[in-house]
């Protein structure tokens, strides 16, 4: 198995340091994506999107996209690392790489593929909340196991503006009506960050409590249930 990893988190190296010295307990932030996988080190190649060039996707059995702290709402505030990005992703799947979109990946693959993100009206989702399976969600390979209904960690304030032609929803929650997507056969989006453990969200919360408060939200839910977010990255290995 060669599971390839695109980070996407920041092009800022100030913000990436202590993004990972806060969040992250010093590591990095793909690291601590493997360690949630659960995958060997030697599975699990890494590629920072506004380094340099992105490899040829079919040379890897499966593509994770991560979280990023930009905000891919307007075409003009692209940078060229993003549309260098959007580009490898229309690759991916055009070779039928199976792909899983966290969060800022799952704005990534929507842009990339013809759709809209934009800023979420209702404001931005934080903590943990539930999310509920659509029909289809509960037919899909990436939630067998799961419930209808169980908690996940949030942190976002884009949302995908409406859904494409042939695209289907699988989950859904308060905040975001489109929290788990699914694009043909091989590409899965969550909304959510199963990947992310309460320590990491905690910390978070606590880096945004000034901006929350600004705005008018409660403090959030920190409920944080291991075994949904594992079941969750297990399925989509099983994808492969």
């Amino acid at each position: 198995m060669n599971i390839l990893f695109v980070d996407i988190l920041t092009d800022d190296p100030v913000l990436r340091r202590r993004i990972e010295r806060e969040s992250y307990a010093g590591k990095t932030y793909a690291e601590r994506c493997r360690q949630a996988f659960g995958i060997q080190s030697e599975a699990w190649t890494v590629v920072y999107a506004s380094r340099g060039r992105l490899p040829n996707p079919k040379q890897f059995d499966s593509i994770v996209i991560g979280g990023s702290v930009e905000n891919p709402v307007d075409p003009k505030e692209d940078k060229p690392w993003m549309k260098k990005t959007y580009a490898f992703i229309r690759q991916a799947k055009a070779a039928d790489v199976p792909m899983l979109g966290i969060c800022g990946g799952l704005q990534f693959v929507v842009r990339a593929l013809g759709g809209e993100v934009i800023m979420n009206p209702r404001g931005r989702r934080i903590g943990t909340q539930v999310v509920t399976l659509t029909s289809a969600g509960r037919k899909h390979p990436v939630f067998t196991g799961l419930p209808s209904r169980f908690r996940q960690a949030a942190t976002h304030r884009c949302i995908i503006k409406k859904m494409l032609p042939g695209w289907k929803i699988l989950a859904t929650s308060d905040l975001s009506p489109f929290d788990a997507i699914a694009i043909g056969r091989r590409v899965v989006l969550t909304q959510f960050h199963p990947e992310m453990s309460r320590r990491t969200l905690s910390t978070i919360v606590r880096q945004r409590r000034a901006d929350i408060k600004r705005e008018g939200t409660r403090l959030p839910t920190l409920r944080l249930p291991v075994g949904p977010s594992k079941k969750i990255l297990t399925n989509f290995l099983g994808m492969i």
